[in-house]
């Protein structure tokens, strides 16, 4: 027996056409997707980014210490885990994957403002930021700033700094902290300051005298 199919009738179409329409002149797209404050993403930087970070290397996605910014290891971290759990792999935590890593009681209050502005993960000299202050930090805990305080200006000093970390630490020196420095940086692998042959600067000088006082110069 042969069963006939029926084409829908053009009204049920054109039902369909206009429903679709209404539903987005009165629910914009915006009310569909998250809001910025509901997303943790490359460049951000506080206190969620850290507990986002945390619980990602519990779970064995994330391999260095937790810093409280979003570069691009913590961008490949959250698409590796999303990609393990069936989600939209784009490298942003929104809301779904915020409630799949950190369960359903972990939600980014809608006034949150700490959410740093959307850049190239790259810090350049003249730049005059919170970034440029948590980077000089960094230099400092590990020997390469001692200008006293973080400025949050990228000026020569920070980009000496800069050129020294990366000799130090095999990286291309040319005073700009790019991604493969600012993940060198935030690796346990980093190495502390050292001098080399043919560097001339304050700290030469001072270690010269420290080398004379007891003996060795």
């Amino acid at each position: 027996m042969v069963h006939q199919v029926h084409a829908k009738p053009a009204c049920y179409l054109i039902f369909i056409a206009l429903t679709a329409v209404l539903l987005f002149v009165f629910f914009p797209v915006t009310t569909f997707a998250a809001q910025r404050s509901e997303i943790l993403m490359i460049g951000d930087q506080d206190d969620y980014v850290e507990a986002l970070q945390r619980r990602l290397k519990e779970l064995g996605f994330f391999d260095t210490a937790p810093t409280g910014y979003f570069g691009i290891k913590t961008q490949q971290a959250v698409a590796d885990y999303q990609s393990s759990a069936g989600l939209q792999a784009d490298g942003k935590a929104g809301p779904l994957t915020l409630r799949a890593v950190m369960g359903n009681d972990f939600i980014l209050p809608g006034s949150r403002t700490s959410i740093g502005k959307e850049r190239s993960d790259t810090l350049y000299p003249g730049d005059n930021d919170s970034s440029v202050a948590h980077l000089q930090l960094k230099l400092c805990k590990l020997g390469f700033y001692s200008h006293g305080s973080a400025t949050g200006y990228y000026g020569p000093v920070t980009k000496q700094a800069i050129k020294r970390f990366q000799r130090t630490n095999n990286l291309s020196v040319d005073g700009i902290a790019g991604p493969s420095t600012l993940d060198m940086l935030a690796s346990h692998d980093a190495k502390s300051f050292c001098i080399f042959p043919g560097d001339r600067s304050s700290d030469v000088t001072f270690m010269q005298k420290r080398l004379a006082q007891l003996g060795f110069l």
